[in-house]
């Protein structure tokens, strides 16, 4: 491979320092100036909301306890918005950062590379700052990658056993690290572990991770997944948006804008993940097949053919019907993707393919695009939208009634969690009058009214199909006997007095 010259090392060693500076910049300054997202309230309201034992044994998220755990603890000792995503999200994710370019320190072609696709990827910078569990799951699978690199070259057994507490513990962040593990496991099965004794160590780690697994969903796992059923099911525009968005080329996080347009470009990533295989050398070409094919592969078959098994006799017990089809999703593989493909960008400027230059070139443009998108649409909310200051207002009073049961985590930030936490304990239990009447017979106009009496019901309409029908059937009861006093695009407030 061409070693670059020390006029062309001497350029990137300046330009790498300043592209780092820019991408954490980016990151603290949407950390700094954008409002809780939806997803931020709910990390907030389930690490205050439950005890810690209740994480253990069927967690109250569709995620692991690990990111809710270190959250918890972190708010016990500030409650600054800021200092909770840089500590909680952004520091593991430099961290990560920083032991991917520890990797490559010694070839600073790779350097610059590793900065470019992790620092101003529009996928990554999206969600990393976020109060989520994105910045841990990265730093974990950064760990892992150079551990597993590291054991290949000396098979040292302390190094392998770091690896599987790493992976562990990745375990506890994110149910998409499972699948990682699993990767890495077979991995070695195929690629190091020829011998009966590694391979009983294949075995017991799989029974720990198994067993991690069940404990985290309370060994009913099938409704814990089942709340991701509002992922896109499988199309070819969701699945070309899929795989732009695992490469940043669209600031779509849900799978839920699909453009024609992705149709060709989809194509063309087809093309040129081909052409990224076949130059490859043979041990990249082995870790993009077990780290990116398989796990892509699983990703689309699992997604097509769940929700038809799920309805057979015998599966319909235990295999959950939904999709997978988020760019998120595969966020530990993306740590290993973004190297082969940057070793891939060597050899070819070193060869000089102009039609994998050319593919190269419209994905940088695109990207820019999308990255220019994305800063654009940072513009921070000082003041919260009237149903937000009204459920605000609303917190603590007896007389309210909420639907969905989880509305008031909408009225939840940095500094009032505690008190929305509280509030929707108590207010769960009095929201058990709406919830009941859901379940009867409302033809009793008496009946519903002596029920609502006294009471302010807060609504809104969830995307959720079948909480659309329980939300109509709701509001068709409010209107014989309670007053509309406010409505929005989603959201309603009535007043039963």
């Amino acid at each position: 491979m061409r070693v670059p010259t020390r006029a062309e090392a001497n350029k990137l060693y300046i330009i790498v320092p300043i592209l780092i500076t820019l991408g954490v910049f980016q990151l603290f300054y949407a950390a700094a100036i954008q409002p809780l997202r939806l997803d931020e309230r709910y990390s907030l309201f389930f690490a205050l909301q439950f005890p810690l034992e209740h994480f253990l044994f069927g967690g109250p998220d569709v995620h692991p306890p690990g990111y809710f755990v270190v959250l918890r603890f972190i708010y016990s000792l500030t409650n600054s918005l800021t200092t909770l995503r840089a500590v909680t999200s952004i520091a593991p994710y430099l961290v990560g950062v920083s032991v991917m370019l520890w990797l490559y320190r010694r070839r600073i072609q790779m350097v610059f590379l590793i900065t470019t696709f992790f620092l101003f990827n529009t996928l990554l910078i999206q969600i990393i700052w976020q109060l989520r569990m994105y910045g841990f799951v990265f730093l974990f699978a950064a760990l892992s990658y150079a551990f597993l690199l590291h054991w290949q070259n000396n098979k040292q057994k302390r190094i392998l056993f770091f690896l599987m507490i790493i992976l562990t513990l990745g375990n506890m962040f994110h149910y998409s690290f499972f699948l990682f593990a699993a990767c890495v496991l077979f991995y070695l099965w195929k690629t190091s572990f020829t011998d009966y004794r590694s391979r009983r160590l294949t075995i017991l780690a799989a029974v720990i991770f198994t067993t991690e697994l069940f404990l985290f969903t309370g060994f009913n796992y099938k409704e814990t997944f089942t709340y991701t059923s509002w992922i896109s099911t499988v199309s070819l525009l969701s699945i070309s948006n899929f795989f732009l968005g695992l490469f940043g080329l669209t600031s779509d996080l849900y799978n839920q804008t699909l453009h024609p347009w992705t149709l060709p470009v989809f194509f063309m990533l087809l093309v040129g993940g081909f052409y990224v295989y076949k130059a490859l050398t043979v041990k990249d070409r082995t870790r993009f097949t077990y780290f990116v094919i398989i796990p892509v592969s699983f990703t689309l078959v699992f997604s097509s053919f769940s929700p038809l098994l799920g309805k057979l006799p015998l599966l319909h017990r235990f295999l959950p019907s939904i999709s997978l089809l988020l760019p998120r999703f595969l966020l530990p593989f993306l740590v290993i993707l973004y190297s082969l493909i940057g070793e891939f960008l060597i050899i070819m400027m070193r060869k000089r393919n102009f039609i994998s230059i050319a593919i190269v070139l419209i994905a940088v443009l695109l990207t820019i695009w999308e990255l220019l998108n994305y800063q654009l649409s940072l513009k921070p909310k000082v003041v919260a939208d009237s149903f937000e200051q009204e459920l605000v207002h609303s917190l603590g009073r007896r007389s309210v009634l909420y639907w969905p049961e989880w509305l008031p985590i909408l009225g939840i930030t940095s500094s009032n969690a505690y008190d929305v936490v509280a509030e929707a304990n108590e207010g769960k239990l009095r929201s058990e009058n709406l919830k009941s009447l859901l379940e009867r017979d409302t033809s009793n106009t008496k009946d519903v009214c002596s029920v609502l009496t006294n009471h302010i019901i807060y609504l809104q309409v969830p995307e959720y199909p079948n909480l659309i029908v329980a939300t109509e059937k709701l509001e068709a009861s409010l209107a014989s006997c309670c007053l509309l006093v406010k409505r929005s695009n989603a959201t309603s407030i009535w007043s039963c007095y």
